[in-house]
């Protein structure tokens, strides 16, 4: 009964869901953009003010989840990330959200993401651009879906831009292999 009476109510704001993806440049849609290159970003963590900085992490294989809590598919990762976060926490690996939600004066994103964030237990940071889809740092990355996971080396360097659903086969592969000393590092 709830569905029946209900649908017509949701069809507008389902179609706004999908609507919502911005376009994709023809050339990089899902491609390996950036793929090899360093991977860099410093923010203020939304729960607890401290500086991340994945220069910092250099040694580690680092997993960044582009996310919103407003994005239903987004929200259904979230006990599969937990999990994944409780396996590799300790074994040499560091996860980063970056939230795409809204901006907090139009549509409360922060206290949104805050309230998710606690509410999930979610104990990874968080980086909260506040521009949505316009943020300038997920733009810079050719983000135009999510969720989106990338993995990043242990030298800093994106490894996939492909690694939601296949975090189990990447991250041990990357933990297999040593970090290149300074000597080795063309940088």
């Amino acid at each position: 009964m709830f569905v029946r009476f209900a649908a017509p109510l949701l069809a507008p704001a389902l179609a706004l869901l999908v609507a919502i993806p911005a376009p994709a440049p023809a050339a990089e849609k899902d491609g390996d953009h950036g793929v090899g290159k360093p991977f860099k970003l410093e923010f203020k963590d939304v729960a607890t003010g401290k500086t991340i900085r994945t220069a910092d992490m250099k040694g580690k294989v680092v997993v960044v989840e582009f996310w919103a809590t407003w994005c239903p598919p987004c929200v259904a990762e979230t006990p599969y990330m937990k999990k994944a976060y409780a396996r590799y926490k300790d074994k040499g690996v560091e996860f980063i959200g970056v939230s795409l939600d809204q901006p907090e004066k139009s549509d409360g994103g922060l206290t949104k993401l805050k309230k998710f964030i606690a509410k999930h237990e979610i104990e990874w940071p968080q980086y909260y651009e506040g521009e949505g889809w316009d943020g300038e740092f997920s733009n810079s990355w050719d983000i135009t879906a999510i969720p989106r996971v990338f993995v990043v080396d242990q030298d800093g360097n994106l490894h996939t831009r492909k690694g939601r659903g296949n975090l189990d086969d990447v991250l041990p592969e990357l933990l297999s292999k040593r970090p290149k000393s300074a000597d080795d590092r063309d940088d």
